[in-house]
């Protein structure tokens, strides 16, 4: 089953909620007529001995994003992205798929772009621009750009993969230092899918790569051989802490993938919960300006796999 409805659930009050929290639930008849009934040979309890963690860790874990929504105009094209509008898709987003106890999103005033952002230059140029930004507003070395487009719907496929759509692109697969801060940059095209291609590409500017996913039509490059799931699959049940909705481990694929419908694999959350941790601790340290800026064709995309 699927539904949170087709089995017990529970619900903790956030005052409870402390780092080393341990549970261990227990099943009783309560009602009466079954006195007679023989002990089971095992009880009705998870774990079957002592208590296990819930997993509220004591460290930091934050994330600090920058929405940079982009006044476009270009030929028969003219487009302000409404950040606002789109605040809550992506917060809640970026939320459920990444441990993170806090999550700082700030929408920046709208960019002025005025080239082609139907070509695949457009984008690169935007990406190297979102860079350029954050450096130029000294920003801390842990916060993420994002530049959000809206090109009324045009598919950028001279840089696709495979022929597709692309709508979204990274400055690079980040490293976890804090000189790489000028790479936490990226955007993505404002489509039915917008939110999802905002997880992917800052999912590339926390370090992950690729997941191979058969599914997509298309081959992904440079996918990390490292994933222990066939078809790039979540393998694991995934919940929706804002949404409370399940997700299907063999339906769902990792959202690292090109496959159509995503969401966070274990593997993946343990994987970016140790860069977010890094990150965490480094608060309003400096980072020094980019000895250059970013060059077109640094990148990192993301197609529609549709």
């Amino acid at each position: 089953e699927s539904g949170l409805d087709s089995g017990f659930y529970f619900g903790v009050p956030k005052d409870l909620m402390l780092p080393g929290l341990r549970y261990q639930v227990s099943l009783w008849e309560t009602q009466p007529g079954q006195e007679a009934l023989p002990e089971p040979a095992e009880p009705a309890r998870s774990p079957l001995t002592g208590t296990a963690f819930v997993g509220v860790e004591s460290a930091t874990a934050e994330m600090r994003v920058v929405l940079v929504p982009i006044d476009y105009s270009f030929g028969s094209c003219s487009a302000v992205v409404d950040g606002e509008a789109h605040r809550k898709e992506f917060e809640d987003a970026l939320f459920q798929q990444n441990a993170i106890q806090k999550l700082e999103f700030t929408i920046h005033p709208p960019v002025k772009v005025t080239y082609d952002m139907s070509k695949f230059g457009g984008l690169s140029k935007l990406v190297s621009e979102m860079s350029q930004l954050r450096t130029e507003e000294e920003a801390d070395p842990n916060v993420y750009y994002y530049g959000l487009f809206d090109n009324c719907g045009t598919c950028i496929g001279d840089g696709g993969i495979g022929g597709g759509c692309t709508v979204g692109l990274a400055a690079d697969i980040t490293g976890g230092t804090i000189s790489d801060a000028r790479y936490r940059a990226a955007a993505g095209q404002l489509n039915g899918g917008a939110a999802d291609t905002f997880v992917h590409e800052i999912g590339h500017t926390q370090g992950r790569r690729h997941i191979e996913c058969a599914g997509a039509g298309v081959d992904a490059a440079g996918t990390d051989g490292n994933y222990p799931y066939e078809g790039g699959r979540i393998g694991v049940w995934g919940f929706g802490v804002r949404d409370f909705q399940l997700r299907h481990p063999t339906v769902n694929s990792d959202y690292m993938s090109y496959c159509g419908q995503t969401w966070v694999s274990d593997w993946q959350w343990n994987a970016t919960y140790k860069r977010i941790l890094a990150l965490s601790g480094w608060s309003t340290a400096s980072v020094a300006p980019p000895e250059k800026a970013l060059e077109d064709g640094v990148l990192i995309g993301a197609i529609d796999p549709s």
